[in-house]
């Protein structure tokens, strides 16, 4: 994660657990602030801020077994759905 805004309790802060399920806050910390981790091993959210949205810039590395097409029919700003609709049409073709 790159946050292009800072983070802290107006813009939203990122939170962690670790082996021993001690929650981590990463706030107070400039913006352009980068967070690198293997996602599916780290339990870990955003918290959205008091004031302000939290601007960031996920960057996602893994290999693939296949070659194949990639195609999300996500929301522009994010891996969300527009609206269920598009679930169900993916579900109807078989894309998932």
């Amino acid at each position: 994660m790159i946050y292009l805004t800072p983070l802290n309790d107006d813009y939203g802060t990122f939170e962690w657990k670790d082996s021993r399920h001690n929650i981590h806050v990463l706030k107070n910390e400039p913006e352009g602030k980068a967070v690198f981790f293997r996602n599916s091993d780290i339990p870990h959210q955003g918290v959205p801020g008091k004031t302000y949205e939290r601007i960031s810039i996920e960057v996602t590395l893994m290999r693939s077994i296949v070659n194949g097409e990639q195609e999300w029919q996500g929301h522009f700003y994010g891996r969300h759905f527009k609206n269920l609709r598009q679930l169900e049409t993916i579900f109807n073709t078989n894309k998932l």
